[in-house]
């Protein structure tokens, strides 16, 4: 029962802190042209706003609804701001509970404590696309597949699978994330037979749709452009910093924790830690050798790789409570809420997109005569 409570209070503490932060935003932030732009597609018809996200957009139409649905109880910028509030809050808990799965409630508070104060989520919390959305079935996806490696059973596989298929139902990457697992569930099923798995594989039936739209293949002159590894290595970088610690020196000390839960994990909970490796290291090598729009990376930025966020919150709390596990509840605590400190004050890693300088003033000043 004290477990229960402490770690109780140890979420609610999280969702206050986070709410804290972003609920401010809401109204306080001016509307970016991206926000616009889902605003606009959201408050049309139901039918034109499955035609727009499926086939304009190329798949992808689960925030596009969802948003309908706000913006029909409340027609304002605000909703679709409240809207992800709603799922960054949500995002919490269920990264608790993944990491309270893989290594026990320090590692399950730690990786609460690093969503709660994540750069990334602090910025797409209160912004209104489907990143906190994509954040939320992350984890959830997550944190069922580690429950179903555990259970065994058709149920637990079976709702694994179902919350995969959210993944690409908001957001073209998702399907990363699902083909990590589905390559982790392949080594864990050899040798079964077939018929078991025939739910999962009807569920993963339903994803052909998301699978074959292309939303970016084109940049914007309408050419592709190939992403270089160096580009690549600095977006991959600035994701994981947003996530937790943003810049050096801080950011290299949550680095440890993760590599060190990393290794920790490999020994015990070998499918998480493949997990973790594939769905980290294939997106920078698909996007460096497929294609990807846009000059100077294009389309690509933090933002598009949030579903890296369960996965290096649990790492960073697996890492947490081994280094912490020889201290006393005390000093754990003073630990935690030292590095809570530290995630909080740390230098920010990526911009907030409503309120950075996109020119100069030379640039924003009226033509001289003559000119």
């Amino acid at each position: 029962m004290p477990a229960t409570a402490a770690a109780l209070a140890v979420n609610l503490a999280a969702v206050g802190f986070l709410l804290y932060r972003i609920a401010p935003d809401v109204n306080g932030k001016p509307l970016f042209e991206d926000e616009a732009l889902a605003g606009l597609v959201s408050a049309e018809s139901l039918p034109n706003v499955l035609r727009t996200a499926v086939w304009d957009r190329g798949g992808a139409p689960l925030h596009f609804v969802l948003a309908h649905v706000a913006l029909a109880l409340h027609p304002s910028p605000a909703a679709l701001r409240w809207l992800s509030v709603v799922f960054a809050l949500a995002t919490v808990p269920l990264c608790f509970d993944l990491g309270r799965r893989l290594a026990g409630p320090v590692a399950g508070g730690t990786a609460a404590v690093i969503v709660a104060t994540s750069q990334l989520l602090g910025i797409c919390g209160s912004f209104g696309r489907m990143y906190s959305l994509f954040a939320f079935a992350s984890a959830l996806a997550v944190d069922l597949f580690v429950r179903a490696a555990e259970l065994r059973t058709r149920r637990a596989v079976l709702a694994a699978a179902a919350s995969a298929w959210l993944l690409p139902a908001i957001h073209p990457f998702g399907l990363i994330l699902v083909a990590a697992e589905a390559a982790v569930a392949l080594v864990l099923w050899r040798g079964h037979p077939l018929r078991a798995a025939l739910p999962v594989l009807a569920v993963a039936a339903a994803m052909i749709p998301f699978a074959l739209a292309d939303r970016y293949s084109a940049g914007p002159t309408g050419h592709s452009a190939l992403v270089t590894p160096l580009q690549m290595m600095k977006v991959a970088v600035r994701a994981l910093g947003a996530v937790a610690g943003g810049r050096e020196p801080v950011f290299l000390l949550f680095v440890a924790l993760a590599l060190l839960g990393l290794v920790i994990l490999a020994k015990r909970r070998a499918p998480f830690a493949l997990l973790a490796c594939l769905a980290i290291a294939v997106p920078p090598v698909l996007l460096v050798l497929g294609r990807s729009g846009g000059g100077d990376s294009g389309h690509l930025s933090a933002r598009q790789l949030i579903l890296w966020l369960p996965i290096w919150a649990a790492l960073i709390g697996v890492g947490t409570a081994r280094a912490l596990h020889d201290l006393r509840s005390a000093l754990q605590v003073i630990s935690l809420a030292a590095l809570t400190v530290l995630a909080v004050l740390a230098s920010s890693a990526i911009p907030d997109p409503r309120t950075a300088v996109s020119g100069t003033s030379e640039a924003m000043a009226p033509p001289r005569p003559g000119s």
